[in-house]
């Protein structure tokens, strides 16, 4: 098994988490969706059922 796998790490988060737990996921290359901090951790099921759907896996 020496095939190298381009995989990345996709996260859904409320916008009020900390600013430096954004940093270091981002600086870990991360890619990160934010959702509205009035939906709580309750909104961020719906963001990636949205984002699914334009993107086959």
């Amino acid at each position: 098994m020496d095939e190298e796998v381009d995989s990345k790490l996709i996260l859904v988060m409320p916008e009020n988490y900390s600013i430096e737990r954004k940093i270091i996921l981002l600086a870990l290359g991360v890619e990160l969706y934010l959702t509205d901090k009035s939906n709580g951790v309750a909104g961020i099921s719906k963001k990636p059922k949205r984002y699914l759907k334009g993107h086959q896996m």
